[in-house]
């Protein structure tokens, strides 16, 4: 663990910042760490407990990218509390249950400079309230082929529902039935093999009538 307050204000403490999977983050430990550019948490075996306690990162100002990593199960309120400068946000946990409070979300009073969200593929479920106050969003990725459980307060209510939000190929019907707030829903193909497409048959061509598809 890391306690409580335990590098409260050193600004001098700068660059990134690597916490492994299994560590808990006390009360402001991090808090007022201005020269912090970058924070990643918890990377590593997806079974095993990292905690963010409650102003653990607050008033990081120099923070621009969070990697909330697969370990990561329980974000207490306010964690990054006014990281002003935040702009992106790589949430990978497979199975973090509990993010802030409807009072007292864990990024609140971020700003409008938190734009960009990325969503892991073992993703399964994002908490309630988990983007309270998050109305910036420009864009919204989610690798998880299955779309992950979220709430009616996982997204703040003031974010577009025109928000870009980007998906594997093949699920835009998933994502409108269990994500049918946000409906500027766009595929990521990219993936694609090119051994795959050289197994799809398309014929005749030309066609006049029937076009039929073969592929394995």
């Amino acid at each position: 663990s890391i306690g409580e307050k335990a590098f409260y204000g050193c600004s001098g403490l700068t660059g990134s910042l690597t916490i492994p999977n299994s560590v808990s983050i006390g009360y402001e430990a991090f808090c007022d760490c201005s020269g912090l550019t970058s924070v990643t948490i918890g990377n590593g075996v997806a079974s095993s407990n990292s905690i963010i306690g409650r102003d653990a990162f607050s008033n990081c100002s120099g923070l621009r990218t969070i990697t909330i990593g697969t370990g990561v199960t329980d974000i207490k309120i306010n964690a990054f509390y006014s990281c002003s400068n935040l702009t992106t946000v790589n949430f990978n946990a497979t199975n973090c249950t509990f993010m802030g409070s409807s009072g007292y979300p864990v990024f609140e009073n971020c700003g409008t400079s938190l734009v960009t969200l990325n969503i892991g593929e073992g993703v399964t479920i994002i908490p309630d309230n988990a983007f309270k106050e998050c109305k910036s969003f420009t864009s919204i990725t989610c690798a998880a082929t299955n779309p992950p459980v979220i709430y009616t307060s996982t997204f703040d209510s003031g974010l577009s529902p025109m928000t870009p939000l980007t998906v594997p190929c093949g699920t835009t019907a998933d994502y409108q039935r269990y994500w049918y707030y946000f409906r500027n829903i766009q595929e990521d193909c990219s993936n694609i093999s090119d051994d795959y497409m050289s197994e799809l048959s398309i014929f005749p061509n030309p066609t006049n009538n029937i076009l039929n598809i073969s592929s394995s």
